[in-house]
């Protein structure tokens, strides 16, 4: 995986943080502006009804993905699937710890979570 440094990606280009709008953070260099990506955490509903948690980068990719069999294992015999529910983080990090905190959720919590309403105990 690449890295995401800006040394890395730009060995030679300085880069100077601009606050845009609260919570939003933008790079300015030589007229060039480059925008933090976001991560997601998403549920997929396969075509048994199970639900599958993971992350990605992109949501319509990812799904695609799963669809034409090379995403995750378990999805693998239970396509198709398709992705019912996502959340968008600064980065991998927390969607990851999103995504291991929802699989250890029951199936009704997630299905609650995908229909939009509270989880609850």
């Amino acid at each position: 995986m690449t890295s995401r440094g800006t040394d890395t990606l730009f060995p030679s280009t300085v880069f100077i943080s601009l606050k845009m709008r609260e919570g939003e953070t933008k790079f300015r260099s030589e007229g060039l502006y480059l925008y933090p990506m976001p991560y997601y955490f998403y549920l997929a509903q396969c075509c048994d009804y199970s639900l599958y948690a993971g992350s990605c980068i992109n949501v319509k990719a990812r799904e695609a993905k799963h669809n034409e069999g090379t995403g995750a294992k378990y999805t693998r015999s239970r396509r198709p699937i398709q992705i019912v529910y996502f959340e968008e983080f600064q980065t991998l990090t927390e969607a990851r710890r999103r995504e291991r905190q929802v699989k250890t959720w029951s199936k009704a919590k997630k299905e609650r979570l995908a229909r939009g309403k509270p989880p609850t105990k």
